[in-house]
């Protein structure tokens, strides 16, 4: 794959986070502890060094016995940047996810868009150590491997989000804003999360309160819309840890996976004239591939 060759000043293995000097938050909080400034991004070290001082005080207990513990919960609140990695049209990846996109076209009322720029999405390890925890706990129990599956079936699926800034647009412009209400921004940050169902404005949820996807990209791109003065809309190439998918085929027929199931898959017939697939864990599912399109 074609990733930045500019790599992080502090690890030196993973590249740059656009025009910082660090692939992340982790290392740029270690790297100034390492030149002795305890100012961090965002106020962040300003807070773990007011908050060791103040329990120090407290607690009566030396500042070198609880900065460790300070540090962690500093590290636990900044979850580490993730690595939005430009991917150049004449990777064959590129061609590959264009591919996919297209193939999984199926709205033939609808003009076919035009892939602007592609980008490989890498989280930070908590996200992904939490994923493969719960894919190999869904493998564990469902044997999928054996049967000629992904682990933990694993699947590809196109979600649909709202993006309120301009990234991807050019493949300089890498990093996440820090705005609440960017829905990408914030599904790049921290994944997806079922807490935040229906903070975009969605009211309507089918098979209940969970984090839907579509095998279909022209069904995703109906929930991508782009606040921002821009020309491109953004989708986003999802891991789904499906494991037993329930398949329904009736509005509100279940609003959570029956026992014995790790998913609701919305069949086509019915209320559906495309499939949904549904998931009702933050840990079943992280976005993989970032697509601007017109």
């Amino acid at each position: 794959m074609s990733f930045p060759t500019q790599l992080c000043l502090n690890c030196g293995q993973k590249p740059k986070n656009g025009n910082y000097d660090y692939c992340g938050r982790t290392c740029a909080k270690q790297a100034q502890l390492s030149n002795g400034n305890t100012k961090s991004l965002h106020g962040v070290g300003t807070l773990i060094t007011n908050a060791t001082e103040s329990l120090c005080r407290r607690i009566d207990k030396p500042k070198s016995t609880v900065s460790k513990a300070i540090v962690q919960i500093g590290r636990i609140a900044q979850p580490e940047a993730p690595i939005v990695a430009y991917i150049d049209p004449n990777n064959p990846v590129f061609g590959d996810i264009c591919n996919q996109f297209y193939a999984s076209w199926r709205h033939k009322n609808k003009r076919m868009p035009i892939i602007a720029h592609v980008y490989k999405i890498t989280l930070g390890q908590e996200l992904m150590s939490s994923y493969r925890a719960y894919q190999n706990a869904v493998e564990t129990r469902g044997g999928f491997s054996a049967m000629g599956m992904s682990k933990g079936n694993e699947c590809r699926r196109w979600h649909g989000t709202t993006r309120l800034c301009n990234l991807g647009d050019h493949p300089s412009n890498t990093s996440c804003c820090q705005r609440y209400d960017c829905a990408l921004c914030c599904i790049l940050w921290s994944s997806f999360r079922v807490d935040k169902v229906n903070s975009s404005g969605r009211s309507f949820n089918r098979f209940g309160p969970g984090i839907y996807s579509s095998s279909a990209s022209s069904k995703a791109d109906d929930y991508s819309t782009s606040a921002a003065q821009s020309y491109y809309k953004a989708m986003l190439l999802t891991k789904v840890i499906v494991g037993h998918g329930y398949k329904a085929y009736r509005d509100g027929e279940v609003t959570s996976p029956p026992s014995g199931y790790n998913s609701v898959i919305g069949e086509v017939g019915g209320n559906l004239n495309y499939d949904e697939l549904v998931v009702y864990r933050d840990d079943a599912i992280r976005p993989s591939w970032l697509l601007i399109y017109q």
